[in-house]
């Protein structure tokens, strides 16, 4: 089941860092692939992983995060400092970076722009 979302109104808002506005749209989606049958939710974005705390967190089925996907997979090799790259939104905040350190003990480093 795939339920689409308005970038332009999500991108806007993160924008103005309106996150409650952003975290509504998400788990209003979310609500409803859950409503449908869906067994997880995923957010296939790196950027707006910066809410899929807070919309797991009103959801009843897993949220399966990027981030964690990512820091297992790191856990696995046993490395414990990785690069970052992504867009410039998910370099400039912390998100990413601070769930790798604080969940899996991973740095990541961000190149210089």
């Amino acid at each position: 089941v795939i339920i689409t979302v308005n970038l332009d109104e999500i991108i806007a808002h993160a924008n103005n860092k309106d996150w409650e506005k952003v975290t509504l749209i998400f788990t209003e989606a979310a609500f409803k692939l859950q409503s449908l049958g869906a067994d997880f939710i995923v957010i296939p974005c790196n950027s707006f992983h910066i809410v899929a705390d807070d919309v797991q967190k009103a959801i009843s089925v897993p949220l399966l995060s990027i981030i964690d996907c990512v820091g297992d997979y790191i856990s696995k090799l046993n490395y414990s400092k990785v690069a970052l790259l992504g867009s410039n939104f998910t370099m400039e905040n912390n998100f990413f970076i601070n769930k790798l350190f604080n969940k899996y003990g991973v740095l990541a480093e961000v190149p210089d722009k």
